[in-house]
């Protein structure tokens, strides 16, 4: 169990060193601009209005040109220097709430582009395509992509409901720390599981299933992504990571079986057509 745990880890880092590999190129970097694109406008219009903010706060100087010149001056002082201090507080706010804002907008935005990125780490790195159709424009994909992103929010929600009522019970609640981490793991592990098995045509249903199926092996994964996702900057480099590394989790782990029984079909097929083969030869033995 713990070995597997820590194979889940193994998963995500293999992403991350795969996310500039030719190829996937691409599939990291539009996403990641139209982000990226809308996070700095929000940003822009935020820090235009928060200096209209200060304006109305702080005392405009012209205030204090009536007063003695040594108060002037140590006013002006102290206001630049609050001024300086709140834009300071104001960036700090801004750089984490864009870190988080982030992931959930990216996940929105590169839904679509997620499938694509998994199908090519899949075709890159194992020499197949999964079987989705391939040539249908990647825009017709977007609304569908979001309103799969949005059912997998509702299931996530009929399990954090339950999560927060334990957190508001006296005593009980002393779990809640180890269980939210558990709940954040096993949903970032759900979440990027998803683009592989979806490319597959797996439901979501049979998702879960094989995930819970190697629950150690999910739960490492989705906590190494979930530890990444926490950590400022280094965050904007989770979502493509954490897609190519549930990729190769999920075609290594969760599709054995499925080859496994597809070379059985094949070997039992060519046994079948060597025994009709020699059952051919045999009878035309016994007419000469």
């Amino acid at each position: 169990m713990i070995n597997e745990f820590f194979s889940g880890i193994k998963y995500f880092f293999k992403g991350l060193g795969l996310i500039t590999s030719p190829g996937l190129k691409r599939f990291v970097l539009f996403p990641a601009i139209i982000s990226f694109t809308i996070l700095a406008l929000v940003l822009g219009f935020a820090f235009y209005q928060f200096d209209d903010l200060l304006a109305w706060l702080l005392p405009n100087e012209s205030v204090l040109s009536d007063w003695p010149k040594w108060i002037e001056w140590l006013a002006k002082i102290v206001l630049n220097a609050l001024r300086i201090l709140l834009y300071a507080l104001f960036a700090i706010l801004s750089l984490i709430a864009t870190s988080f804002s982030y992931t959930i907008l990216a996940n929105l935005i590169a839904s679509p582009f997620n499938g694509r990125l998994s199908e090519k780490t899949e075709d890159i790195y194992y020499g197949e395509k999964p079987i989705i159709d391939t040539e249908s424009s990647i825009f017709k994909e977007i609304l569908p992509a979001i309103f799969h992103e949005i059912r997998k929010i509702l299931y996530f929600l009929k399990l954090l409901i339950p999560l927060v009522i334990l957190s508001v019970i006296p005593v009980i609640n002393v779990i809640a720390a180890p269980l939210w981490f558990a709940f954040g793991a096993w949903v970032l592990a759900v979440e990027y599981c998803d683009f592989p098995a979806g490319n597959h045509k797996i439901s979501f249903k049979e998702l879960k299933a094989k995930l819970a199926n190697k629950r150690a092996l999910s739960l490492g994964f989705g906590a190494s992504a979930s530890v990444f996702t926490m950590i400022p900057i280094l965050n904007f480099f989770v979502m493509p990571a954490a897609v190519i590394g549930a990729t190769l989790l999920w075609k290594e782990n969760h599709q054995v079986i499925n080859n496994i029984e597809t070379d059985t079909k094949k070997h039992t097929a060519a046994i079948e057509n060597n025994t009709d083969e020699a059952t051919n030869v045999v009878e035309r033995t016994r007419d000469l």
